[in-house]
């Protein structure tokens, strides 16, 4: 693990953080938050952690750290998710195990109005249900529209 890759991870985290508590006031006082990592022995979710903890205290943000026993292990994940929206959290920053089988809680989480940004996978919602496709309008060859992304989403990747 490099210092640049760690160094990332903490940005990303505060990052999260940031947003959270911009999106839920002007003052982030009593706001709680999330944070939900793959496992809890990798220097780069350590190092993710020690960021948003940091940030977390500067902004008065109230945040909870969760994390897989192992990486892989989407049900303690899933049990995480569940115990923020039970919380009352606003948000959930997440690198998830599982980027399909997650998926459902994800869902659950936004239909209860958490913020969820996945950190460093993106998740992979599949199609979405047929009644949900717009028309697909013709592009020229020059256009450089990025595709739209769901409105309680975002994804910050790291850098392989």
């Amino acid at each position: 693990m490099t210092k640049k890759s760690l160094l990332k991870s903490t940005v990303f985290a505060a990052a999260g953080l940031g947003l959270l508590a911009f999106a839920s006031s002007a003052s982030a006082a009593g706001v709680g938050a999330c944070l939900i990592t793959k496992t809890d022995t990798n220097p780069f979710f350590v190092k993710m952690k020690e960021g948003a903890t940091a940030k977390a205290k500067e902004l008065g943000v109230d945040l909870k750290t969760y994390a897989g026993k192992i990486d892989g292990d989407s049900e303690s994940q899933v049990a995480a998710i569940e115990s923020c929206i039970a919380d009352g959290a606003k948000g959930i920053l997440i690198t998830a195990s599982d980027t399909k089988g997650i998926v459902p809680t994800v869902k659950k989480a936004r239909d209860a109005g958490l913020l969820v940004i996945a950190l460093d996978t993106p998740l992979d919602p599949g199609p979405p249900p047929r009644s949900a496709t717009r028309p697909r309008t013709p592009r020229s060859a020059s256009s450089t529209s990025l595709p739209r992304s769901r409105p309680s989403t975002f994804c910050a990747t790291r850098a392989s």
